[in-house]
């Protein structure tokens, strides 16, 4: 528990500079620490989990087990970003989708 929520506290440090009345070298300062922050307890996010999972299926199955997790963050990578950005128009906030080479959209759509 201890590292979701070093992850959560991350992730808080890291939104304080859009708030901050402060310069830009200590508005950088903070979100690196937050980012540093969240990226250290998303490691350990993760450790957790394999060790968990590898657990409970056991140490023979454990290329299954890592195979799923890898399968789990790719598709959660794949899906996220696009659904954020839908979620994002519709709330009528801006965000640009870049378009995939080979695209029947143009950078302009």
């Amino acid at each position: 528990m201890e590292r979701l929520r070093l992850y959560a506290l991350g992730v808080v440090v890291a939104c304080i500079p859009a708030r901050l009345p402060a310069a830009a070298p200590t508005k950088l300062a903070i979100l690196l620490s937050g980012r540093l922050m969240t990226s250290v307890g998303e490691s350990l996010v993760g450790v957790g989990i394999i060790a968990w999972e590898v657990g409970v299926i056991r140490p023979a199955r454990a290329g299954k087990a890592l195979a799923l997790i890898g399968t789990a963050i790719y598709v959660s990578l794949a899906v996220g970003g696009p659904l954020w950005l839908t979620l994002m128009h519709q709330a009528g906030l801006p965000g640009r989708r870049a378009p995939a080479a080979g695209s029947r959209f143009s950078a302009s759509s």
